[in-house]
């Protein structure tokens, strides 16, 4: 049975996971404070911004590209979510790509995917509540309207 720690029963969004290329050591994953959310997600939009620019430029450029960014921002975002103690340097020499990939994976579902939901599914009870549409009148269930129309023809204009 897996053991529940303190940390686990005060954020249950707390996880450890195992790094290490040639020794495995284990190393606690906090979820990012708001402040750390609104930090990372201006670096993730920037990013984003200059990535979508670089499409009609060669593949190196784009690996380059890519290349830049994790090694500008992946320190800092690991840097927010780990223990205040941990030496970042360390961890980011004892991680694999796999494992850098999979940190990556767990921060991103953690601290946005889960939100992002709930917001969606508070928009709709936003959305539900205040701008619901009036009722309609109710339709009468008899369709006669007793109108008679005039099959006639119209009459002359007099002169």
């Amino acid at each position: 049975m897996k053991e529940v720690t303190e940390n686990q029963k005060i954020n249950p969004q707390v996880t450890t996971i195992e790094i290490g290329v040639r020794n495995l050591r284990s190393i606690t994953i906090y979820p990012l404070s708001l402040g750390d959310q609104l930090e990372m997600s201006d670096i993730i939009s920037n990013t984003l911004g200059s990535f979508f620019q670089l499409e009609d430029q060669s593949e190196m450029a784009l690996a380059s590209f890519v290349l830049e960014l994790i090694q500008s921002n992946l320190e800092k975002i690991i840097g927010l979510v780990i223990e205040e103690d941990e030496d970042v340097k360390k961890i980011m020499k004892e991680l694999s790509n796999v494992q850098t990939v999979g940190v990556s994976t767990l921060i991103f579902e953690m601290n946005y995917e889960a939100a992002s939901k709930n917001v969606r599914s508070l928009f709709k009870k936003v959305k539900s509540t205040f701008l619901s549409e009036r009722p309609s009148p109710q339709s009468v269930s008899d369709t006669d309207t007793n109108s008679k129309t005039s099959t006639e023809s119209p009459l002359k204009e007099e002169e």
